[in-house]
């Protein structure tokens, strides 16, 4: 014997969810109601998160930059920055985006060899560095030199 479902009062063809509402109209009551609270939580949670994972892979496990003679110590500046530039590799092969599944993946591994910190100035020296001067050139489809070769000649 089965007891049947309670349906609900917003929609009575769906499943009762809580306070008589289907979940669809439930979850927008609740989000219209503690959207803004959650926001602030959640924004809290990512710096912290931020901050702890920074902390373990700057200079002397403290917040701050790794570079050589580097002082930037604010928060906002500082960047998890992968040694060997293979970050991109990561984020393909666990299809993970966004900064905060990077901190929380850096935080659980603890990988020194792999991430350290870096303020975002020596981030983009480190970057510039690893460029040779081939793979500044820039590369053009034949469609957009025709295009560009057209307007010159009018």
């Amino acid at each position: 014997m089965s007891i049947p479902k309670k349906q609900a009062v917003c929609h009575p063809a769906l499943a009762h969810y809580g306070k008589g509402l289907c979940r669809p109209c439930y979850m927008k009551q609740y989000i219209r109601k503690n959207f803004p609270h959650h926001h602030e939580v959640r924004r809290q949670w990512c710096k912290d998160l931020k901050r702890k994972t920074l902390a373990l892979y700057g200079k002397n496990k403290t917040l701050q930059c790794c570079w050589h003679d580097c002082l930037i110590t604010d928060l906002d500046m500082l960047t998890l920055d992968h040694k060997n530039d293979d970050g991109f590799l990561e984020r393909k092969e666990s299809k993970m985006t966004g900064s905060v599944v990077t901190y929380r993946v850096a935080l659980a591994k603890i990988d020194f060899e792999k991430y350290q910190t870096l303020c975002w100035n020596h981030q983009w020296k480190k970057r510039l560095k690893s460029l040779d001067s081939s793979s500044l050139c820039v590369t053009v489809s034949e469609n957009t030199l025709k295009s560009v070769t057209n307007k010159l000649q009018y």
